[in-house]
Formats: structure tokens, C-alpha cells, sequence
């Protein structure tokens, strides 16, 4: 198991389990739990970020798993970024940071020899319900800047649609590299920074809404879905509408074709979600191409791979960058 293989990231020494269900790296050293069948390497479990996460994936536990929607929306996400060929990732190992509800962990796993899949939130216990199902996959809660791994270790690390809700996008960059083994592969996105989002109107909606209590910010992004989604709905295969719509109601739809196929009810449904996760996160860092790039660069003996721009559907840029051998 690779409950076998974890390290203290404070420590870097190896964890073992002891007679209580706890790992520990020595008789007198750190104890951390395991609930549920899922370790538990963090510190501070009652985080106020970590929980916003979590709530948000329990009550939308399901909305983008492409087995429940019956679309391939993560599928064609993951593909594109990850070159097109899911079948790289036969007989090597993966790595996969902040997995929510587990939208990519289910396509991930039937692809890797070997998954592992963390979340700093609770987000990871909706994804073990999801996807336990999968033997060759492993769950752990774990700080994306505090991974309990050795390094090198991973031929692909994964980590897309999280960079940007993490307090430093270079640090978490580099923590990620560093689990990237040789010959190996780091799978990143991130928000892209553009003049034109600072005067948005969800800017100014998320600059409210990230101030309510949680319950009240899930309450306040539903009733604008209930209140706005029939217009957009009215005119969703009018791509220019709705763009006009979205400059003045930042509900979370969109423009680009990506859910054109979804009935109403899973449309609504995937809407509810993505206005609350764009409106009411606590942090939402943006870069510029520029910089992404200067971080990449600097990391010792890589080589970018691809790098797109605003790809429907994705998160603005997106990354694979290669770990030649030193």
C-alpha cells in the first residue's frame, strides 16, 4: 500500500503506522490520523478556507463527474492538456493535487497503473466516496505545499484548476516539481491575468459575496442562478447574447459550446456550482502568460511542453512541462 510509502513533509522521515490508527515517524514524533480510511497529513483541520472547499464540494458532490452527467466535459479537459492520449499514463504513476469531488480522479484511474489523489479540504472524503471503487487509487488529505511524498517520485503530477486558489503560485509550482520524477510530467492551469477582469462585474459581486458567512454565500449564489439562469438558458445557442449577459450577471455559464449538450436540469445544476466556486472563493490569483512562463523556466532542467491561452473551457492557461534527466 502506499500508506507504506508516506513521509512527514516537516520531517521527511517515513511514516508508519502505529497500534492506534495513526501514522507517526517515531514513538515521540508528530501523530496524524487516519478517518475513514484516508491519512490525514495536515495540520490545523479546522482551516476556514479548507472548509469553504469542502462544503462546496459535499453539496455539489456530483455536478462534473462526466459518469453522472453523461458528458465528457473532464474528459476533454484532461485529454487536451494532457496531449491529446490517455494512454501515456499506462504503467506509470500519478500524482494528483487538490482533486475536489473527484471530477478527474475518475478518469485519471482508469488510465494510471498507480493514482494517488489529495485535497487539502474534506473535498477529498466526497472523492473517496466517489471513486474508492478504484484499487489502484489511494486518498490522502494533504497540503499541496506540504505533500507526504519523496520526491521525484511521480511521473505525472497533476494539478489543475488549483494554482490559483493556493497564497503563493511560484511556491506551489516548485513544491509540485519537486515530486516530478525524471522523464516525468507536471500538468498545471491557472487564471490568467487580463486588465479587463479587474473592472468585471463578478469582481465586484465576488468582492461581497466572499465576505458573507458560507451559508449565506451558497443561499445568495443559488438565488441568482433561480433568478437569472431562464434568460440565459432562452438564449444559450446565441453565443453573443450570452456573452453581453455574463459582462453584467457573472453567472457561472458559458459561452464556449463546452455544456451546449446538457439538458436543462444538468445545466442549472453545473451553473449553481461554478458561480458559487467563481464568486465566493476566498483566494483568486491571477498570472500573466509572461510570468507563468519565468516560473517555468526557472525550474531546474525543464522543458515546456505546450501552453494555450483561454481554450474553451479551461481556465485560461494551461501547462505541461517535462523533467528532462540531470
Amino acid at each position: 500500500m502506499l500508506m507504506n510509502m508516506l513521509t512527514n513533509p516537516y520531517t521527511n522521515k517515513i511514516l508508519k503506522k502505529n497500534n492506534r490508527n495513526m501514522l507517526e515517524d517515531s514513538p515521540d514524533g508528530e501523530k496524524f490520523y487516519i478517518i475513514n480510511n484516508i491519512p490525514r497529513i495536515i495540520k490545523n483541520f479546522d482551516n476556514n478556507d479548507r472548509d469553504m472547499w469542502g462544503e462546496q464540494w459535499e453539496k455539489y458532490y456530483s455536478t462534473q463527474l462526466d459518469s453522472v452527467t453523461g458528458s465528457d466535459v473532464s474528459l476533454n479537459r484532461i485529454k487536451f492538456i494532457l496531449g491529446g492520449d490517455l494512454k501515456v499514463l499506462q504503467n506509470k504513476t500519478v500524482l494528483e493535487v487538490g482533486s475536489g469531488a473527484g471530477r478527474f480522479t475518475e478518469i485519471l484511474a482508469k488510465y494510471a497503473k498507480k493514482l494517488v489523489t489529495t485535497d487539502l479540504s474534506r473535498a477529498i472524503d466526497v472523492n473517496y466516496k466517489n471513486n474508492s471503487h478504484f484499487k489502484n487509487t489511494e486518498f490522502i488529505q494533504a497540503d499541496i505545499n506540504s505533500l507526504p511524498f519523496e520526491k521525484n517520485s511521480f511521473d505525472y503530477v497533476v494539478c489543475v484548476g488549483v494554482l490559483q486558489h493556493t497564497i503563493d503560485t511560484e511556491l506551489s509550482i516548485q513544491n509540485l516539481w519537486s515530486h516530478v520524477g525524471n522523464n516525468g510530467y507536471l500538468i498545471i492551469d491557472h487564471y490568467q491575468f487580463k486588465l479587463k477582469t479587474l473592472f468585471s462585474t463578478g469582481e465586484l459581486f465576488r468582492f461581497f459575496i466572499k465576505k458573507m458567512s458560507r451559508d449565506k454565500a451558497f443561499k445568495f449564489t443559488r438565488k441568482m442562478v433561480d433568478l437569472f439562469f431562464p434568460i440565459f438558458f432562452k438564449f444559450r445557442n446565441n453565443k453573443k447574447i450570452i456573452k453581453i449577459l455574463k459582462k453584467i450577471i457573472p453567472l457561472g455559464i458559458e459561452a464556449d459550446g463546452t455544456t451546449d449538450h446538457m439538458d436543462r436540469n444538468t445545466l442549472k445544476e453545473w451553473t449553481y456550482l461554478d458561480t458559487h466556486d467563481g464568486l465566493a472563493d476566498p483566494i483568486k490569483r491571477l498570472i500573466t502568460k509572461k510570468k507563468l512562463e519565468k516560473i517555468i523556466n526557472s525550474l531546474n532542467a525543464s522543458k515546456l511542453e505546450m501552453i494555450s491561452e483561454m481554450r474553451p473551457g479551461s481556465n485560461g492557461l494551461e501547462c505541461r512541462v517535462k523533467k528532462m534527466i540531470i
